[in-house]
Formats: structure tokens, C-alpha cells, sequence
């Protein structure tokens, strides 16, 4: 019988990006009205919360949650940048396999960059979908289907992160950000993709 696994999500902290946000948007155009921001900025901060809470549900729904989070950073980047020296605001995330982990490393990393929330978020909705993928029904056609569809894309987010995370941490990534991790997950994310032959471990999380 076919065996599949799910991966760890990364865990991050909350941070306050309204007032670094609007401080921005009030000394960079100054004849801005409040009122057509204010709003725009709470619904944003409203929705990086509810990525904390809702990515702990292996649904779709909450695939949705994360995809939107997602493109509302893309949406942003090059009009609100999170930088070091423009838009300081200190995205914090936890190593995923920071529990009872056999890497080394260390066990969180903050970086005020825009990007690198972007790649946290992206190395989530991979995660998510090896665990919306490990809880389908496997008995059946349409679940191995689904199951099989969601293990593929998520091979191909984590080999995308392996080219592009060293660039985007500009200290020491925590170990589920390593190159060797990332290729590893993309591995087998594709064996979980192929109905979950050759090397695949038992069901659970890799860790």
C-alpha cells in the first residue's frame, strides 16, 4: 500500500504593520488622504492574522487564505517596501522542524524584508498541500488524484525555494531553508506526486 507524509508548517509571530506602513505611506506622499489607506492597510494586517490561524487546517480554505496573503505581498512590494533601511518591519519565523528536529541550526530568523515573509508564506502553502495531499482518501481513484496533484505542485514550490533561498536570507537560514533541506523536500514531494512509491516514509510529518 502507498504511504504519504506531510510536511511541518513554519510558525511565525505577530507584528504590527500598520503604523510602519502608514508612517510610510504619510512621509512619502504627503498629500495622501488617510481614509484611502487606512482601511487598505487594517484589511492587510487582518489578513497576515488570519494566516496564523488558519493555516493549521489541512482544507483547501485554508490554502485559499495563504494563496491571498501571497499575491496581496506581490501586490504590494515595489509601492510599500519592507527593507532594512525604507519599511523596518521584522518578519519572524520559526524553523518548521524546530520540534524534535534532527538538523542543526538555528531555531527562528527575523529579517525586516518583504521577501522573505514571501518565501515563509510560499514554503507554507507547499507544506499545506503535503498535508491536504496526506489526508485524502487514498482508497479511492479521486483521492489518489487529488492527493497526487497537490504532492506535485508542492515539489515544485519547495525545488523554486532551493534556487532562491540563500539569495533572499541575508543571514544563515534556519535549517528547513538550506539548500540541501529544500531539495530534499521537492524530492519527495515528487515520489508522494507519483502515488507514493521507492522511498517515501510512513505517513506522518518528515521530522
Amino acid at each position: 500500500m502507498a504511504t504519504f507524509l506531510a510536511v511541518p508548517l513554519k510558525q511565525t509571530y505577530e507584528v504590527d504593520v500598520v503604523k510602519p506602513f502608514r508612517s510610510f505611506i504619510q512621509n512619502t506622499f504627503s498629500s495622501a488622504n488617510p481614509d484611502d489607506y487606512n482601511t487598505a492597510i487594517s484589511e492587510f494586517s487582518k489578513l497576515r492574522n488570519l494566516t496564523i490561524t488558519k493555516s493549521v487546517d489541512k482544507h483547501e480554505s485554508a490554502l485559499e487564505v495563504l494563496y491571498r496573503y501571497y499575491d496581496q505581498l506581490t501586490a504590494i512590494e515595489n509601492k510599500l517596501p519592507v527593507s532594512e533601511n525604507q519599511i523596518r518591519i521584522q518578519f519572524k519565523w520559526r524553523d518548521a522542524f524546530d520540534k524534535d528536529s534532527f538538523f542543526a541550526g538555528k531555531n527562528t530568523l527575523s529579517i525586516a524584508s518583504g521577501a522573505y515573509e514571501k518565501v515563509c508564506v510560499l514554503f507554507n502553502i507547499a507544506a499545506l498541500m503535503s498535508q491536504i495531499g496526506e489526508v485524502q482518501n487514498h482508497e479511492s481513484d479521486e483521492g489518489l488524484k487529488t492527493s497526487a496533484k497537490y504532492f506535485q505542485q508542492a515539489a515544485g514550490i519547495f525545488g523554486q525555494l532551493k534556487d532562491s533561498s540563500l539569495s533572499i536570507c541575508t543571514q544563515d537560514p534556519t535549517p528547513d531553508f538550506a539548500p540541501d533541506t529544500l531539495n530534499a523536500l521537492a524530492a519527495l514531494m515528487h515520489e508522494g506526486g507519483n502515488g507514493g512509491k521507492d522511498s517515501v516514509p510512513s505517513s506522518g510529518t518528515v521530522c
